[in-house]
């Protein structure tokens, strides 16, 4: 503050209201009358559409000069000065790109700006187009889909079984294993909403292989999630499915989520995992 005469910091981890760096911190930029802002962004390589927009924000309307830390200020950091070069009008792509790199201590190759900054680049010369501001907030807003679709969401486990799941991802290669000597319906039931507009869906359908599981239904509230989100808008975004087990095949057989935003448009999953029915 002394040297910088910083006005805002945005931390790019995950809040921890318990531990003893995050109340510090907290409390040291209220005493110096700081602006703090919090964006629970992850090490993925696909940052989500929300984090991204949140961050544009701040960067363009936060009062200045900015401090943006993650836990070691390369990679997610990184990220952030990315954008903030791509935001200014007046660096060029390669002083946006020089921002992921040994001089600022970034070793990975995967760390999370370089593959942002290479999808934003591929499309400008896609389009023959050449970089500005309006043109990178036009990418972001419109042409940016992350891994899950612009689709937050989770499976619950089945009965009890543990999912180890990437946070708003999907991993590959997981099975449920259900027994028809246990239930004669097979349930799954999460939560699911676009993280682009904020919002919540339409409608969430499952499939195994290419069956559609006969019931379903979305809207359920679920107010544990505003701890998580601090978000209302999010409250009413848990899901519930149903169907006969009998029209299954014993075997493993692919699990995937189609979802459906309000404005019409869909989003349809990798197979996320598989339920294997003995």
């Amino acid at each position: 503050m002394a040297d910088y005469g910083i006005q805002t910091v945005i931390s790019l981890r995950r809040p921890k209201p318990g531990k003893g760096w995050y109340k510090n911190e907290k409390a040291m930029a209220e005493s110096l009358g700081i602006a703090h802002h919090d964006i629970a962004m992850d090490l993925t390589f696909s940052p989500r559409i929300d984090h991204l927009l949140e961050l544009r924000d701040l960067i363009e309307n936060a009062p200045k000069p900015l401090l943006v830390h993650c836990k070691g200020s390369a990679n997610r950091t990184g990220l952030a000065s990315i954008m903030a070069k791509l935001l200014d009008g007046s660096s060029s792509l390669a002083n946006a790109r020089a921002q992921v790199s040994w001089k600022f201590l970034v070793t990975r190759d995967n760390s999370v700006g370089i593959p942002f900054f290479d999808g934003y680049s591929a499309w400008l010369n896609a389009s023959d187009q050449e970089h500005s501001t309006d043109k990178f907030n036009e990418w972001l807003e419109n042409e940016y889909i992350d891994l899950s679709g612009n689709i937050h969401f989770l499976v619950d486990p089945i009965e009890e079984q543990i999912w180890e799941r990437p946070w708003g991802l999907i991993e590959d290669g997981h099975e449920f294993q259900v027994r028809r000597s246990q239930t004669d319906t097979l349930d799954l039931s999460g939560w699911a909403f676009d993280t682009h507009d904020i919002s919540l869906l339409d409608s969430v359908e499952v499939y195994l292989n290419d069956i559609r599981f006969e019931e379903s239904w979305y809207g359920i509230y679920q107010p544990w999630l505003f701890k998580i989100f601090d978000r209302e808008e999010y409250l009413d975004s848990g899901w519930m499915v149903s169907h006969p087990l009998e029209d299954f095949e014993d075997g493993c057989h692919e699990l995937v989520l189609k979802f459906n935003r309000r404005d019409g448009s869909s989003w349809t999953s990798p197979p996320s995992a598989r339920i294997c029915i003995r």
